[in-house]
């Protein structure tokens, strides 16, 4: 994808930032691990049309409405050397290939005693909110979140979108990149270059010099937790803010965390 020149500032020599929104990060990622590697394609009942323009329909195929198809012909297409990026769109739809999910995608690779990889990214929007009926507001990402052999992410922001998707397509296993419908528009600065943020991290959106949230908040959230901790915060007292990308990390919940301790800790969220 490209980026309007207006938007972008040169930082240091190799290195671009833009300003982009959270759903033109996640295109921008998915166009540019097509370009990387012949392998990847996906598929999706309603595809990119710029996607769709620059790879063929070999490579972005437009499917029928059958969530299980994909998922099953992703399975099989990962296990032969391809890297398959299954667009389910909403999560409500996702819910139709969740048997795919669960005894195949999850298990086939333990099933093979680990000779072959499955390398698999889902995407599935949540949390639409108004105008988008009960079925189509929810999160949904729990359940995934603790299935053995399954990994998840939930990006926060543009950055994050961009960089965990890449992340999700390289990945060998299968991976599951929850997007919140209602950070679309929201933009942020994001590293135009190969920039993939590591899955399985906790992430430090700020750092507090006296308190720590106890509550590690995601995603969408994250913005919102963003503003509190510097409307809590005295001119004299900071309060940190630690984050959960991957819902299967296990974090100490206790109020006395501090900054210092959490401080090593790197973005997945």
């Amino acid at each position: 994808m490209m980026f309007s020149p207006r938007n972008t500032v040169r930082l240091q020599k190799g290195t671009r930032m833009a300003r982009i929104s959270y759903g033109a990060a996640l295109e921008s990622a998915m166009a540019d691990e097509m370009r990387r590697d012949r392998h990847v394609y996906t598929m999706a009942t309603s595809p990119s049309a710029a996607l769709l323009a620059e790879f063929g329909p070999m490579r972005v195929k437009r499917m029928p409405i059958s969530e299980a198809t994909m998922t099953g012909i992703a399975v099989g297409s990962a296990g032969c050397g391809y890297r398959p990026v299954v667009h389910w769109g909403s999560v409500t739809f996702a819910f139709m290939a969740f048997d795919q999910v669960v005894n195949q995608a999850c298990k086939i690779r333990y099933m093979f005693g680990g000779q072959r990889d499955f390398p698999i990214a889902f995407r599935a929007r949540y949390g639409n909110g108004t105008r988008s009926a009960a079925q189509h507001s929810q999160t949904g990402y729990a359940p995934y979140a603790h299935l053995a052999g399954l990994k998840v992410v939930l990006p926060s922001g543009a950055a994050d979108a961009r960089g965990l998707l890449q992340s999700a397509i390289r990945d060998n296993n299968p991976v599951v990149v929850f997007e919140a419908g209602r950070s679309d528009p929201l933009e942020e600065d994001v590293d135009e270059g190969d920039s993939p943020v590591p899955i399985g991290v906790a992430s430090v959106k700020r750092h507090g010099s006296e308190s720590t949230s106890s509550q590690k908040v995601e995603s969408r959230r994250v913005r919102r937790s963003m503003s509190a901790t510097s409307t809590s915060a005295s001119p004299s007292t900071t309060c940190g803010l630690p984050t959960a990308g991957c819902p299967r990390l296990a974090f100490d919940s206790s109020p006395s965390l501090s900054a210092r301790r959490a401080g090593p800790t790197r973005v997945a969220g």
